[in-house]
């Protein structure tokens, strides 16, 4: 008796369980047939098959016969508030190549617009500061780093960057050395000389200093719990060392997101290291330092 009740309430369930599944089935969603996108008209703005070549054929660095610059600073130079384009310039700017430009150079003029996904907190970014994600931290190239990695999908090998500031290298035979020379006669946007002076202070003001909240700390310049070392040769060569041989990844620790170099003459006064401020900035102050109100911002 017990095991034919048991029999009815399992068909019983089993009855309960299968009209539920007829209801669901009947009320689920039909999945609609893929739409037959139309074929993309050719815009005419390049971004066909990337030419990889060497590095040397994209980029150099050196003296032109003539510069130019955008028409709207004639006046300015005209009225001396401004001193000529050459003289503003380091003594071998960088050049980009136009053999490696697929499409050309491009027609001078028109109008930029941009958007930034979040307003703009303050300018000390390598401290932590947002500049505002895809906004203005775009237009400037944010400070300028010592070499780049994003353009390598150009280049005919991906070790060996772009040089940038720093516009070339060697390391010692043993690769426990790296020296870089920097361009030389650079200006900050303000005026001020680009030197050694402003890597160093990089360094140990963001990478050695751990009060301060910046994208690498120097625990990523460790190896084998060695740490790595920046000291400054001349006021336009620098030299890392380091615990092992060629630390190749060093490379991307020196990206221009991560290791992009701060102007020591406008941050120095606000560094609770260097600062002679009574009384003296925290490190709260220091990220802080520069508000959106900082303009123009010094690049």
């Amino acid at each position: 008796m017990l095991k034919r009740l048991q029999l009815r309430w399992f068909i019983v369930v089993i009855a309960i369980l299968g009209a539920m599944n007829a209801v669901i089935a009947q009320d689920a969603p039909q999945v609609a047939e893929p739409i037959p996108y139309p074929v993309a008209p050719d815009l005419g703005i390049g971004g066909g098959e990337v030419n990889r070549l060497p590095i040397s054929e994209i980029v150099t660095y050196e003296a032109l016969p003539e510069y130019h610059q955008a028409p709207s600073l004639d006046q300015a130079v005209a009225d001396g508030l401004l001193p000529p384009v050459e003289e503003r310039l380091p003594a071998e700017p960088q050049v980009y190549l136009t053999g490696a430009m697929q499409d050309g150079i491009g027609v001078y003029g028109d109008v930029f617009r941009g958007f930034s996904a979040c307003p703009t907190a303050g300018y000390n970014d390598l401290a932590g500061t947002t500049m505002g994600w895809f906004g203005i931290e775009s237009y400037t190239s944010r400070y300028q780093g010592l070499v780049k990695t994003g353009p390598l999908f150009r280049a005919d090998q991906d070790i060996e960057p772009f040089p940038n500031l720093a516009k070339s290298w060697e390391w010692s035979d043993d690769g426990m050395q790296l020296t870089m020379h920097l361009i030389e006669g650079a200006f900050w946007s303000d005026g001020a000389p680009f030197t050694a002076d402003d890597v160093m202070f990089t360094w140990e003001g963001y990478v050695l200093d751990e009060n301060v909240n910046s994208p690498r700390h120097i625990d990523g310049w460790t190896w084998n719990d060695e740490e790595a070392s920046l000291e400054k040769v001349d006021d336009y060569t620098i030299m890392f060392t380091f615990p092992i041989s060629k630390p190749l990844d060093m490379w991307y620790n020196l990206a221009e997101d991560i290791f992009h170099v701060m102007p020591a003459h406008q941050l120095q006064q606000y560094h609770p290291l260097w600062s002679t401020a009574d009384p003296a900035p925290s490190y709260r102050d220091f990220a802080d330092a520069l508000t959106p109100e900082t303009l123009p911002l010094v690049t």
